[in-house]
């Protein structure tokens, strides 16, 4: 089952919304590994309170949730070496 990291709400008021969204798109791709549905997930970022109201088929809650997705997978792709002020890999590294 998927949790809330302990540190999203614990240091959610010291993150900046930059930091807010890299942390909730990374605790979202975790929980694609793990095998949870998307709706678990956002139940998971967002509260099941949350999710309940307001996860339809073309909500703003499941499309901030498919752009956190996308926004991880950048990450792993490469986005990450950007995000740290690394230059781009080399291919096949």
């Amino acid at each position: 089952a998927v949790r809330p990291a302990p540190c999203a709400s614990a240091h959610a008021a010291r993150l900046n919304q930059a930091n807010l969204r890299h942390l909730r798109a990374l605790q979202a791709l975790d929980g694609v590994l793990a095998g949870a549905s998307q709706r678990r997930i956002a139940e998971a970022l967002y509260g099941r309170e949350r999710v309940r109201q307001d996860w339809h088929a073309d909500s703003a809650l499941r499309g901030q949730l498919r752009h956190s997705l996308a926004r991880a997978l950048a990450l792993t792709h490469g986005g990450y070496r950007e995000l740290a002020g690394l230059p781009p890999g080399r291919s096949g590294a």
